[in-house]
């Protein structure tokens, strides 16, 4: 079982990771956000605790953990990506 302020860190860490993906939140994201936080917070722990939260090396060690994924996490950022690629950019 995780300790509490392990949990917190990978609370802290996951909220990084959706900044990161995001770039800028969204209402219109949300939602994707909410499900990238609860799907990816153990996948976090597991692959990328040594790393600070906030930074891009938090994204990159997601990109070249992807195959190792949970399901719940892989799809999670696979969405979110899919959706980004459909959405233009905002003027």
């Amino acid at each position: 079982m995780f300790s509490t302020p392990l949990l917190t860190l990978g609370v802290a860490a996951t909220s990084a990771l959706v900044v990161a993906l995001s770039g800028k939140a969204s209402a219109q994201n949300a939602d994707e956000m909410a499900a990238i936080r609860a799907n990816c917070r153990m996948d976090y722990l597991r692959f990328c605790a040594g790393m600070s939260p906030g930074g891009p090396e938090v994204r990159a060690c997601f990109q070249r953990n992807r195959a190792n994924l949970s399901d719940g996490c892989s799809a999670s950022i696979g969405d979110y990506e899919a959706r980004q690629a459909n959405t233009p950019p905002s003027r």
